[in-house]
């Protein structure tokens, strides 16, 4: 009797709260958050911004200790608890015959260079010279091609690795390395590589077939075939490079970062995972160790029985591990600075998603876990992360409301159906967290049913595009972190994928071009926004170029040529490469229109390995099988050579 009254009484609070948080939603969802156009930056701005920081509900940031696992047992668990159905692949023995396609190799040193066909050293381009369009200040990353002005350095395929003199239409190849997996029965591709100094370093990936010959004789089936490596090189002499050193790590490539003389990788690797410990297949190996459990680190929220392998080698010491740490759950988006690592993985697993931020601090090569927070809402890219003054910034995308999200719980909860009207209504937020991924305030309630396609950050000021069917550029002041807010919002058609500044007081937008109405693609458009006052942001030129659909630079941002001093904006879409200027009074200026259709039928050119770089008054484009050099010259690029490689 006491029991049903109890129960009752539940419900009918339960029903009471129900009714009330039913009509906030309803009365919210009337509301219109940043829905009124800025058509000039002006005290309006400031409207706006106080809107969606009355608007906003207490922001729910989930903050949480990472741990790291006592023994393989707890990591088991874990992963057990996260695996999804799935095939499990586990290693045996093969009685077959031998493929024919498993060729002898010959054996040789873990290098070869082959014979220097330059003559004379190349000129010294006093650091006139492009650089790989990083994501962070002071971080370097890898790519398929540098440059340091006096040579050029390409990967070209199986592991081999290509030195030209950068000499305009003197250019010749100097250089041809090869380098060469540990297990001769494995297939070694170059991933990216690191120019410094004399010292060179190429990451490849080492993968074994499903089906290799041990040394028994017997045949066997590998599920855990792909083996990353750092080469570090010697390249004083640029004719005659030598392996100083080499690091091997299980997994294959992720991404990999350089800050100072320390070289970041970072693996994807996908454990066995059985009925039971003994049965599985979990640990990691890197550089010939085993890995420790206290290495494991385990998150609150592990959302896939995957791991992502971090670990850190100095070119000075290119033979050695610094340190190594395995986080569970993967990796969706990085983002590296020179004293944090920040891991973000999308959890689905709730009634409204979230993406969970993993902080690991970086110093003197040395990884230390943080912690972690949960906020609402899944990031466009890695472009939505800042960490700036101990602070870091986020841009989500998230659906539905906290008043819906509550109902939907307490209907459950009782058997009672309810669907929340705004359920899959879009908004969009900022979160600021501290050194310990603790929260210290939010703007929630941005540009309702719209998604941010792109974002940077300036300092204290964060720009960000949000898209339906036009492109509102906002801007943020996030000042004083404890209270940010909206200080503009700029309207136009289309869309910016990527931004780039572009010297003082400028910002560069790439995207494209859609109609106003219909949201349908019309060509990709360049953008030049003026953010000298970020409470008056204007776009001052565009330039729409029809017909373009598919610009692969865009889902690249190294692939990108965005520099300032030179004046130059370079990128491949649909086979051809082009080449801007920016200028006061005539806008966007085409420099260059290299058509690459028939090199890409050949197989020469794929459309993720084309790089524009220069060097002096030299323009060069480059990819693994190809050089080609321009003069530039006023507003036109002469062409004056073309190399091709074949391996």
């Amino acid at each position: 009797m006491r029991k049903t009254m109890y129960l009752s009484i539940v419900k009918a609070a339960a029903f009471s709260l129900f009714l009330t948080l039913g009509m906030q939603e309803c009365a919210s969802a009337q509301e219109t958050h940043s829905e009124e156009t800025l058509t000039e930056a002006d005290a309006g701005a400031e409207e706006t911004g106080e809107q969606i920081t009355e608007a906003e509900s207490e922001a729910e940031v989930e903050t949480s200790r990472i741990r790291f696992a006592s023994d393989m047992e707890e990591v088991f668990q874990a992963l057990l608890k996260a695996q999804e159905p799935f095939i499990l692949y586990e290693d045996y023995d093969v009685a077959v015959e031998e493929p024919a396609m498993y060729k002898e190799v010959a054996e040789g040193d873990t290098g070869t260079a082959l014979n220097a066909r330059a003559t004379g050293d190349a000129s010294d381009s006093s650091g006139d010279y492009s650089t790989t369009n990083v994501r962070e200040q002071g971080v370097d990353e890898s790519d398929i091609v540098k440059t340091d002005g006096r040579y050029i350095y390409i990967l070209g395929d199986d592991g081999w690795l290509i030195i030209v003199s950068a000499q305009g239409d003197r250019s010749q190849e100097v250089c041809r390395y090869k380098l060469r997996p540990e297990n001769e029965e494995a297939d070694l591709f170059a991933r990216e590589l690191y120019v410094s100094g004399d010292t060179l370093c190429v990451i490849c990936e080492e993968t074994l077939p499903w089906n290799y010959k041990r040394a028994t004789g017997d045949y066997y089936m590998n599920a855990r075939r792909t083996t990353s490596v750092i080469f570090t090189l010697d390249i004083t002499d640029r004719e005659n490079p030598s392996l100083r050193g080499q690091v091997r790590q299980e997994g294959g490539f992720c991404q990999s970062r350089k800050t100072g003389d320390i070289v970041w990788l970072y693996t994807s690797l996908y454990p066995q995972v059985s009925d039971t410990l003994e049965g599985s297949d979990i640990g990691v190996t890197v550089n010939g160790e085993e890995l420790q459990p206290s290495d494991f680190c385990i998150p609150e929220c592990v959302t896939s029985a995957s791991y992502l392998v971090a670990s850190s080698v100095g070119v000075t010491d290119p033979d050695r591990v610094i340190d190594a740490k395995v986080l569970l759950s993967g990796a969706d988006t990085f983002y590296v600075t020179e004293k944090s690592l920040y891991v973000v993985n999308e959890d689905y697993g709730s009634y409204r998603s979230r993406s969970e931020i993993v902080r690991f601090s970086l110093a003197d090569g040395k990884m230390e876990g943080i912690g972690a927070a949960r906020v609402l809402g899944i990031l466009n890219d890695s472009f939505s992360l800042d960490e700036y003054d101990g602070v870091l910034r986020v841009l989500t995308t998230y659906t539905g409301s906290d008043g819906g999200e509550i109902l939907e719980k307490i209907s459950d909860l009782f058997g009672w159906y309810y669907y929340p009207n705004d359920r899959w209504v879009r908004h969009n937020a900022i979160y600021l967290l501290d050194e310990s991924m603790n929260e210290i305030s939010s703007l929630k309630g941005i540009a309702k049913n719209e998604d941010i396609r792109s974002a940077r950050f300036f300092g204290d000021t964060a720009y960000f595009v949000t898209y339906e069917n036009t492109d509102p550029l906002f801007t943020a002041d996030l000042s004083d972190p404890e209270h940010p807010a909206l200080a503009g919002e700029l309207k136009v058609t289309g869309f910016s994928s990527y931004l780039h500044p572009y010297g003082d007081g400028k910002l560069l937008g790439i995207g494209y071009e859609t109609d106003p109405d219909t949201g349908i693609t019309q060509g990709l458009k360049l953008s030049m926004f003026d953010i000298s006052d970020p409470l008056h942001v204007t776009e001052i030129d565009r330039l729409v170029i029809p017909g373009i659909f598919n610009a692969p630079a865009i889902e690249n941002y190294k692939s990108i040529l965005a520099d300032a001093g030179k004046n130059l904006i370079g990128f491949y879409v649909e086979d051809r490469y082009q080449v801007y200027s920016y200028e006061e009074g005539k806008g966007f200026v085409r420099r260059l229109h290299y058509d690459l259709f028939e090199d890409a039928l050949n197989g020469t050119v794929t459309e993720n390995d084309v790089r524009g770089i220069y060097s002096g008054d030299e323009f060069y484009l480059a990819g693994r099988r190809f050089l080609i050099n321009f003069e530039m010259e006023d507003d036109e690029f002469d062409k004056e050579l073309t190399l091709k490689f074949s391996y």
